[in-house]
């Protein structure tokens, strides 16, 4: 007898549902072996490029090569794995996210395998073998570009969080053994110790294994997404201002929290330390409500001390540069010229220049600001 609107096969409902519960395992089991397979390639990859590099191993080189190929096939099948799931299962909430993941991811471990044919290119350019030394920096590098493109990849696979977290860590660590390298690099250049066509070649390919590590730090971040849901924070940018004693830049500083509370975070340094800031600063800021309880410390203090690089340094009447040992690759220096301010500062009354001067730089930090995509929340 055929069952009524009122009957319900709850056995047949039963097995359709962990028939699909099942595939639904299966499928995203595939995915993350998948992830697996081209991260434990790519890194395979990049190590073996390294090698061909510091080796200067021709034979490598040339099947490291050809190894990528095979990477960008996994890739592809990889990403079309990943919507026939969305059209499969019509996912939601974190099987969604984490296919979402899985699609940003696999960018990124194909562009890792773009970086480790680069290094083997730029090997087959090469006309000698590396120095001993350099060689011997590289490998240092690349391993620790290697380590980290694993931690991250397992991480993604397990959905192992602080796994990622620590990943994260090891990525940002290569940005010290990148400079390293590239100091080194510099100074045989400038002995001629290396042809001008091999330091291009070698500066290539110091910077597609930080490429790399940055490459692991997406997937880092990916993780914390696909499990938590957790994104990227909201772009904030980080400026230095720098002046002689710091006052100016103090006062720059003052004001970018002012109107900008939320975008950035500011801060200031001096080319020429000293234990306090002018107490005309002082006063003047103590008549807009700003109590200041830090004290002025040197540029050189402060890029010791910074967790992360600065976006942007802006030197007000002075080149930040000429106080530099290094600009960090993502920092953009500015010099802003204010001697028609200092001059106008000059000419008011005493109770007025630091006014005139608030003026000044409020224009120059708000136009700034504005040029960075930003607006006042005054």
């Amino acid at each position: 007898m055929p069952l009524g609107p009122r009957h319900i096969d709850l056995h047949g409902e039963l097995e359709r549902v962990t028939h699909y519960e099942e595939r639904l395992e299966q499928d995203l089991r595939s995915i993350r072996e998948g992830v697996s397979r081209i991260g434990a390639s790519v890194q395979d990859n990049l190590w073996d490029a390294v090698l061909s590099l510091t080796r200067f191993d021709r034979k490598r080189a040339n099947h490291t090569i050809l190894k990528d190929r095979a990477v960008n096939r996994a890739t592809e099948a990889l990403d079309h794995e990943c919507h026939v799931f969305v059209v499969r299962h019509l996912p939601s909430a974190g099987h969604l996210r984490f296919v979402s993941a899985v699609l940003r991811a696999n960018v990124a471990l194909e562009r890792m395998g773009d970086y480790s044919v680069t290094i083997c290119r730029e090997m087959l350019r090469l006309e000698k073998a590396l120095p001993e030394d350099v060689a011997a920096e590289f490998d240092t590098l690349g391993a620790q570009v290697a380590s980290a493109v694993r931690s991250a990849t397992e991480a993604f696979v397990d959905g192992d969080v602080e796994g990622a977290a620590a990943g994260l860590g090891m990525a940002r660590q290569v940005e010290t053994l990148f400079r390293k390298v590239v100091h080194r690099l510099r100074a045989l250049g400038e002995s001629q110790a290396l042809s001008t066509g091999d330091l291009f070649s070698l500066l290539i390919c110091a910077r597609v294994l930080k490429r790399a590590s940055d490459q692991a730090e997406n997937l880092c971040e990916q993780t914390q997404f696909a499990v938590t849901g957790a994104t990227k924070d909201e772009k904030h940018y980080r400026l230095l201002f720098v002046d002689r004693d710091a006052s100016i830049a103090k006062m720059a500083e003052v004001f970018a929290e002012e109107a900008f509370p939320t975008e950035g975070v500011f801060e200031n340094a001096s080319t020429h330390p000293t234990e306090h800031y002018a107490p005309e600063l002082v006063a003047f800021l103590q008549s807009r409500g700003v109590e200041i309880d830090d004290a002025p410390i040197s540029v050189e203090q402060r890029m010791e001390q910074a967790k992360r690089h600065y976006h942007v340094i802006v030197g007000l009447g002075v080149d930040p540069v000429d106080y530099m040992d290094h600009v960090p690759f993502r920092t953009v220096v500015l010099r802003w010229d204010l001697e028609d301010a200092m001059k106008r500062s000059e000419a008011a009354e005493a109770s007025e220049r630091y006014r005139t001067l608030h003026r000044a730089i409020a224009d120059e930090v708000s136009g700034l600001m504005q040029e960075l995509g930003l607006e006042s929340e005054r």
